[in-house]
């Protein structure tokens, strides 16, 4: 008899932790394990599951509940064995949905949390019928049961189940790491590509090439990114920027790069099913987060050997070390990231050591090993 699981989702736009769930899909054994995807949000697997990746998996698209009730009628409709809440964010579900996937029958109740959670507030101004004491007890209750409700909650970096442990009182018991990995055979093997994507993106040889590969929302700071070139160009005249992704603030950040005059210099290229063409050309790879969980696109950039200048926050700093593989900058800084740009930009030997020790470093992520880890914690 198969294992039925269900992988609860919610996303508007397909990014690292969409790739990442694709990444544990495929290696499932499909005689033994039956998946269905639950999809909160846009319909954004069926074609790449389905289609691309082959894989004859059930997913069930626009789904909406609202309470208790709602949740549980929806789990216990497909008497699943185990249940996984995929959070792209933390606090996505709400708690009552984690006790809803306790009564459904299933025996195991997983989460996996791929972004840092924010800092607990430690002042609180609330205005109407409730006291603060009232409001933030119950605000905090909310936040903490799902930990409570979870058989485990997986992290993808420490920094990701610190932050749980200390702030929000989860269970140390019950969190275990397992960061996002990368597969080394698919990325860091260059591509026939970059050559005819320089032309179509008038990239000259001669123009050094940073990339960025981010969702377009906030906090990916891809406005940082774009000040600090603006800052950069000045001095670099023969460099150009990719931005490959898509999001909220795409008009946005759009608007942003052509009143700061980098229509010449930035190209946003949406969303990209293969992005190693764009790492096959860079020379630099950027990310501007004001936080994270452990950035997916980030190892891609390592396995293709760039240096990469990252914000010093959680999850980055667990897989950059300053100096060694790349650069840390404070997050926020648009002088201090385009300072480092600038560093690499000049110094063609740094690039070339720090992209050797990257690719070192990324075999510490094979994503078959710890695709491995993740299906023991599922299945037991």
């Amino acid at each position: 008899m198969k294992t039925r699981i269900l992988f609860v989702t919610m996303t508007l736009a397909y990014g690292g932790t969409e790739n990442a769930l694709a990444d544990l899909l495929a290696r499932l054994d499909l005689t033994k394990v039956e998946p269905i995807i639950l999809c909160f949000g846009l319909d954004l697997y069926s074609r790449r599951i389905n289609e691309k990746l082959r894989l004859p998996i059930r997913i069930q698209n626009g789904l909406k509940a609202e309470g208790f009730c709602a949740y549980w009628r929806l789990f216990k409709q497909f008497d699943p064995n185990v249940i996984m809440f995929v959070n792209g964010i933390f606090g996505l579900f709400p708690w009552y949905a984690y006790l809803a996937a306790r009564m459904s029958g299933a025996t195991r109740v997983v989460a996996i949390e791929q972004l840092i959670a924010d800092p607990v507030p430690r002042e609180v101004e609330v205005h109407g019928l409730f006291d603060l004491g009232g409001w933030q007890a119950r605000h905090m209750f909310s936040l903490r049961m799902p930990g409570m409700l979870s058989h485990r909650t997986i992290c993808v970096s420490d920094a990701v189940r610190e932050r749980l442990i200390s702030e929000y009182h989860y269970s140390r018991g019950k969190m275990l790491t397992i960061r996002n990995g990368v597969d080394l055979k698919k990325f860091g093997t260059r591509t026939s590509h970059s050559q005819s994507l320089r032309r179509d993106l008038n990239i000259s040889v001669d123009d050094s090439v940073i990339v960025c590969i981010a969702r377009l929302d906030k906090p990916k700071r891809i406005d940082i990114l774009l000040e600090a070139l603006s800052l950069v160009c000045g001095e670099y005249r023969a460099c150009k920027c990719v931005i490959a992704g898509d999001g909220p603030s795409r008009q946005e950040l759009v608007k942003l790069s052509g009143q700061l005059g980098l229509d010449s210099t930035v190209s946003f290229v949406g969303h990209q099913e293969d992005v190693r063409p764009y790492l096959d050309m860079a020379d630099i790879f950027v990310v501007s987060s004001e936080k994270e969980g452990l950035p997916l696109a980030l190892l891609e950039a390592m396995a293709h050997g760039l240096p990469c200048v990252v914000s010093h926050v959680a999850g980055n700093s667990e897989v950059v070390l300053d100096g060694y593989n790349g650069l840390l900058v404070p997050p926020g800084s648009a002088e201090q990231l385009a300072a480092a740009i600038k560093c690499l930009l000049g110094n063609k030997q740094e690039r070339d050591r720090m992209g050797r020790n990257a690719r070192q470093k990324v075999q510490e992520f094979d994503v078959d090993t710890l695709m491995a880890q993740l299906k023991t914690v599922l299945l037991g």
